[in-house]
């Protein structure tokens, strides 16, 4: 049948194509990739990633990633500052970042895909997820430019549509939580393009405790963004753009940008509470944002969507195609199991009641200054890259 398929990924981000390029390569036939944004990789901020050699040769296999959207591999550490500047604390990483072109590297990525025969629609956005009496899945798609809608159906179906998942949400599956407020602009100024930049935030004002950052670009442009931790702030939170402009008025901040230079300033949310415990139901599975995977590092999300992606397509391949539910309960056994989603399970566990403790606990910027030693050990345990 013309409209009917083994496996339908909702969403060409890094999860949706890397798991439609690991099932085609693990023998999967009949895979398509939907997209309703005309642009691959239009969703995606940042400027770098963890150079991980062994991931990036097994995606590209032909060449090396120094390609078009490579600019530059280096050596980056992060300087973390509480609130009041006072006191600093420095992770070198172990690993090399490579800067890259996020919208090429996925625009690569989707090249992949396709010379391994997928299918990708874009401008095409999922509606409706129904499971028939035979077991199969409909999907109903909308061409969001032509205003019209189609009936597709697939054996499984597997939800990378980012948080807020639509598929997440039919199949009753747990969504990423919390789902935290971030506000970001990018900037022109002086910086050092080697580091990343994290500024605690609290203020018993506002009744809102996050972190700040600064993200070097390159050309002297860099990002700057405020991440709100819902779960030790105030509910309902205040407005956003109130919080933007008393985080603007730090010490330490008003030290590091010029204000007046901002372009290109958003709000939205990122998952930073972890991976679910749950991400198969109905022969539907969630990957990448929409379950959870990510952590709050530059690019760390993309990595943890692209291994976790490619492990998930590699699975449907080992049982295809004798897929069974026994056998889809297994493949979610595996991603459960493997030894990302458990990092991140722990990486979790550490970082939420730290968050509680720094923002709740200590709240004022005089206590953080001075519990910075036991502070410093948590981000040390927590975010220090360990080697490849």
């Amino acid at each position: 049948m013309k409209n009917d398929y083994d496996v339908i990924i909702i969403g060409a981000g890094p999860a949706g194509l890397a798991t439609a390029l690991g099932a085609k390569r693990s023998g999967v036939e009949k895979v398509l990739v939907i997209e309703q944004q005309s642009t691959i990789g239009q969703q995606l901020k940042g400027q770098s990633i963890h150079y991980r050699p062994k991931l990036l040769t097994k995606i590209f296999p032909k060449k090396l990633p120094t390609m078009a959207f490579v600019s530059e591999i280096k050596s980056f550490g992060r300087n973390y500052y509480s609130p009041s500047g006072k006191k600093t604390f420095r992770l070198e990483d172990k690993i090399n970042r490579v800067w890259i072109d996020f919208r090429l590297f996925l625009t690569e990525l989707a090249k992949q895909t396709v010379t391994e025969n997928v299918c990708l629609r874009v401008n095409t956005k999922a509606t409706n997820l129904v499971t028939l009496a035979n077991g199969r899945l409909q999907v109903v798609i909308e061409d969001v430019l032509k205003n019209t809608s189609e009936i597709l159906t697939s054996r499984v179906v597997v939800g990378a549509e980012g948080a807020n998942s639509l598929t997440a949400e039919l199949q009753h599956l747990p969504q990423p939580g919390p789902l935290c407020p971030i506000i970001r602009g990018h900037f022109f100024g002086e910086y050092n393009e080697n580091d990343m930049e994290f500024l605690f935030f609290s203020d018993t004002n506002l009744n809102v405790g996050g972190t700040s950052f600064i993200f070097p670009h390159e050309h002297q442009n860099a990002e700057f963004g405020f991440i709100i931790f819902p779960e030790v702030s105030s509910d309902p939170l205040p407005n956003y753009w109130e919080i933007w402009e008393e985080v603007l008025q730090s010490p330490i901040i008003k030290e590091k940008i010029q204000t007046s230079r901002f372009y290109e300033t958003i709000q939205s949310t990122i998952p930073m509470g972890g991976p679910v415990s749950k991400i198969y139901a109905n022969n539907c599975f969630i990957i990448g944002e929409a379950a959870g995977h990510v952590t709050p590092s530059g690019g760390s999300g993309i990595l943890t969507g692209l291994e976790l992606g490619l492990f998930l397509g590699e699975q449907f391949g080992k049982y295809y195609p004798n897929w069974e539910k026994e056998s889809l309960k297994n493949i979610e056994r595996e991603i459960l199991k493997h030894p990302t989603h458990e990092k991140l399970s722990l990486m979790t566990q550490m970082i939420i009641p730290f968050r509680r403790r720094l923002f709740q606990e200590l709240r004022t910027w005089e206590k953080i200054d001075e519990e910075w030693e036991s502070i410093t050990e948590i981000l040390t345990l927590a975010f220090a890259p360990k080697d490849e």
